[in-house]
């Protein structure tokens, strides 16, 4: 069974569960996360083993969908960003 790659767009409340359970399901793989540029050199323990970039494009595995785990405001932006790119989202 080949796995679905999962990026996950955002790292607060949302993204970390979204995380949390795509580790668990046997048939998704967890691309990477995807953070803001001020938080990505945080040294979160939870993402010690984590692809983390700020851009979807930097993850060493190609994304087949992103959870687009940030806030309401942001979404229409990073929507039209993540189609243009022709990555499959979810929000």
């Amino acid at each position: 069974m080949e796995k679905i790659a999962v990026a996950v767009v955002g790292y607060g409340n949302v993204g970390r569960a979204c995380k949390r359970a795509i580790e668990e399901c046997p048939d998704l793989i967890l691309s990477g996360v995807v953070r803001r540029p001020a938080t990505v050199g945080d040294d979160e323990p939870e993402l010690r083993n984590t692809h983390v970039a700020v851009d979807i494009r930097e993850l060493p595995i190609k994304s087949d969908v992103a959870l687009l785990c940030v806030p309401s405001r942001e979404l229409p932006i990073k929507l039209q960003e993540y189609q243009e790119l022709g990555v499959c989202t979810v929000d």
